[in-house]
């Protein structure tokens, strides 16, 4: 069996596995950087999409009520229409 003695014997001391162990916690440091800049980015991106939408919402729903209470027509119309393909998938047995 070999003893903590031995194996200092067999494995002198060296600077290069510090420097190795260094070199790699800064490469690993520097991906982590550039991983969390491209997470944040896409955080971002995705949080001025979701406010576009946010945005376009009201506006989408402002037309729809400015086009039902402007024209009554329309709306029964629309109204009618959908009443009719409800008739007409039930009728087929859907």
């Amino acid at each position: 069996m070999l003893t903590a003695n031995a194996l200092k014997s067999a494995y002198p001391p060296s600077r290069y596995p510090l420097a190795l162990l260094f070199v790699t916690a800064v490469i690993f440091l520097v991906n982590w950087v550039i991983s969390f800049v491209v997470a944040v980015i896409f955080l971002v991106r995705a949080l001025v999409f979701f406010m576009n939408c946010i945005t376009f919402l009201p506006t989408a729903v402002g037309y729809l009520a400015t086009a039902v209470t402007s024209e009554p027509r329309a709306a029964g119309y629309l109204v009618t229409l959908c009443w009719k393909m409800c008739e007409d998938t039930h009728k087929d047995g859907m």
